[in-house]
């Protein structure tokens, strides 16, 4: 009965969606846009970030279009207390985050691919991945110079346009043989290994080499926050992060109840299912723990799918 009420009841796809509902209801509460207006402009009209040592000159612009350029350059003023580490704390946080996100890339690409995607655009992704996400994460946060972390900083806020147009032009450049050897190696396994050894390393960096806990590098604390830019940016980049993993987990975790509700598999699946997620993302973190569950789920839809071929 309470599998037919969440697979088929709308009521019971509502419950399923509710804790989604709610953190997009509480990240948004904690999103202060007021106190931004009041910080960020004064900043950009200055046209120096106020970094303790120097001022860093704000670029006015990286891209050709005015919109774009509109857009990134407040974003880019916003990330300036991590990326350039006058923030301690919240470069921590944030380089974690930013590199824990191709795990995210990853699974949803790969998704796109079970939905058609086709064969030749996959190879790409990797070296793609590897150049324009985590090169520029690494020099937004490692670069020698500030100047040099702001301007990457622009590159990487495009990253997704970067890969999607390089990896179409690369698709249908590069001979069909190649690509189809390439998928061998390139494939969305190789994906999945690189994206979570890469994230795991960084996961076990923060926790040896960070002078502060990961509680006080992921949650931010609670009461109000006096209106201060670096205090303020800092809290509100920490609940993007709680609040997009947590959404991506509860996803997750969604999809394995529709498998067992639709029969794939039994409860005690299910619930080494969650297991196994719960032992990833201790030892390598959320975005280990999002790739586990994709395989997971991947694997049961496959013995799904040969079962149905057998049958018919």
């Amino acid at each position: 009965m309470a599998k037919l009420l969440l697979l088929s009841s709308r009521l019971g796809r509502a419950v399923l969606a509710l804790p989604l509902l709610y953190l997009s209801y509480y990240c948004n509460s904690k999103f202060d846009r007021e106190t931004l207006v009041e910080i960020i402009p004064p900043i950009l009209e200055k046209g120096f970030i106020p970094h303790p040592t120097h001022p860093v000159p704000i670029l006015n612009g990286v891209f050709g279009w005015k919109f774009a350029n509109d857009v990134f350059r407040p974003i880019s003023v916003m990330f300036s207390p991590s990326t350039m580490g006058f923030d301690p704390l919240a470069w921590w946080q944030m380089v974690f985050f930013l590199t824990d996100l191709g795990p995210v890339a990853g699974e949803l690409v790969k998704d796109d691919k079970r939905k058609g995607l086709k064969e030749e655009y996959v190879p790409f992704l990797l070296p793609l991945m590897l150049v324009m996400h985590y090169g520029w994460v690494y020099a937004m946060f490692f670069g020698e110079t500030m100047e040099g972390r702001h301007y990457w900083t622009w590159m990487w806020q495009a990253a997704p346009l970067w890969i999607g147009v390089m990896n179409a032009i690369l698709a249908k450049t590069i001979p069909t043989g190649w690509v189809k050897e390439s998928n061998k190696v390139f494939g969305k396994g190789a994906l999945s290994l690189v994206v979570a050894g890469i994230s795991m390393g960084m996961w076990w960096y923060v926790i040896l080499k960070s002078e502060f806990s990961l509680w006080e590098v992921f949650v931010p604390p609670g009461g109000g926050w006096e209106k201060e830019f670096v205090v303020n940016t800092r809290g509100i980049l920490q609940y993007d992060l709680l609040c997009s993993f947590g959404g991506l987990l509860v996803w997750s975790f969604g999809l394995m109840v529709d498998l067992w509700a639709a029969g794939a598999v039994n409860l005690e699946e299910l619930l080494g299912g969650f297991a196994v997620l719960a032992i990833a993302g201790v030892l390598g973190g959320p975005g280990v723990a999002l790739l586990n569950a994709w395989w997971w789920r991947e694997k049961r839809l496959q013995r799904a799918a040969a079962v149905e071929e057998k049958k018919n």
